[in-house]
């Protein structure tokens, strides 16, 4: 772990802060943005791979200079949260790509003049890094869309078939848990 959402109590009293992109850092989430919340230097501000949801959203649309922001694999936040962060007074330009819940229906609430982009998500990007955020931070709730493993599990699987699946489309195979593509493969007598 990089470092938690409070380690953003010292980051937002830093004088003149303009930019900030919270990058690779998965465990912050709406404890940070709080913080933030109080920020009236901010002018961009980007979240990547991190927890935050609408509430995040409603608290970044409150900062008074804020005027571009770019959200990519954040789980938890929706098109109605980006709804509410198109109230910005400020806001120039916006982009959101691999969010699970957002689809772009918030693209039409932005003002006219922002540059507002939906890069949309892709779908095997988008569970590997899930399944990597959720390894490496085992704390972390587990998304509640995430599926259960197809099947049913061997009955030597011992404490594998009490693990969750990693938020990747998995599948129980005679060997275990794997990807349904893999399945196919061995069928097929590909390695």
């Amino acid at each position: 772990m990089m470092f938690g959402d409070a380690a953003f109590e010292y980051i937002a009293k830093i004088p003149g802060l303009e930019r900030l992109t919270n990058m690779y850092n998965r465990s912050t989430g709406e404890g940070a943005t709080r913080y933030l919340g109080s920020h009236r230097t901010l002018v961009h501000y980007g979240a990547f791979g991190t927890q935050i949801t609408d509430a995040s959203l409603r608290i970044l649309a409150d900062l008074p200079r804020l005027e571009t922001a770019a959200f990519t694999n954040c789980d938890y936040i929706t098109d109605e949260g980006m709804r509410e962060f198109a109230k910005l007074p400020r806001i120039r330009n916006v982009s959101v790509g691999s969010c699970v819940h957002v689809t772009g229906a918030w693209l039409a609430s932005m003002p006219s003049g922002v540059d507002a982009r939906h890069d949309g998500s892709n779908a095997n990007y988008v569970e590997g890094y899930r399944a990597e955020t959720l390894i490496d931070y085992p704390n972390l709730p587990v998304p509640p869309d995430i599926p259960a493993p197809l099947g049913t599990p061997p009955d030597n699987a011992g404490i594998l078939s009490q693990m969750l699946c990693f938020g990747v489309h998995a599948a129980w195979q005679d060997r275990g848990c794997g990807w349904p593509c893999q399945q196919a493969k061995t069928r097929a007598g590909s390695p």
